[in-house]
């Protein structure tokens, strides 16, 4: 429920002003032939008249101011748009560079591990085979001579 109660006159004044912008919007249209542009001119000049018997608001406003608010909001949608159409297109592009690194960042992490894992498993294999070396041939070395080779293990 609105605070204030509706008169007779602000709804012809709302409907004078679609019928107006409605009537607008067929004037601006690029006339066809020489018997549209007439027609155009005609409709043009009663919507005119017709939306200067009525008031909108608190005094009588002119069909340019009319049009010169309506542009006015135009642009101010147009605005709104690109804005979210930006924010949105830079939210994107920044999920997507961060999935990017998010990415190679697994993709190094794995290559290193892997590197790691290969590095770590030769190390095992060389210090197994050198153990037994050892082993198979701790009759050869003396017991101080054995203990470094461990010892460098």
């Amino acid at each position: 429920m609105p605070w204030y109660v509706e008169s007779d006159t602000d709804k012809r004044n709302e409907m004078a002003r679609k019928a107006y912008e409605s009537l607008m919007t067929v004037t601006l249209r690029k006339p066809v032939n020489e018997k549209y542009q007439n027609f155009s001119k005609d409709v043009k000049a009663r919507a005119e008249k017709l939306f200067k018997n009525f008031t909108y608001g608190e005094g009588e406003v002119s069909s340019i101011s009319l049009v010169l608010s309506h542009v006015r909001v135009n642009e101010v949608v147009v605005v709104v748009v690109v804005v979210v159409v930006v924010v949105v297109v830079v939210v994107v592009v920044v999920a997507a560079a961060a999935a990017a690194v998010v990415v190679i960042v697994v993709i190094v992490t794995a290559a290193v591990a892997k590197q790691h894992q290969r590095t770590t498993l030769s190390f095992i294999s060389i210090k197994c085979g050198l153990t037994r070396e050892y082993m198979g041939a701790r009759k050869m070395y003396p017991p101080i001579i054995r203990f470094l080779l461990l010892s460098s293990l």
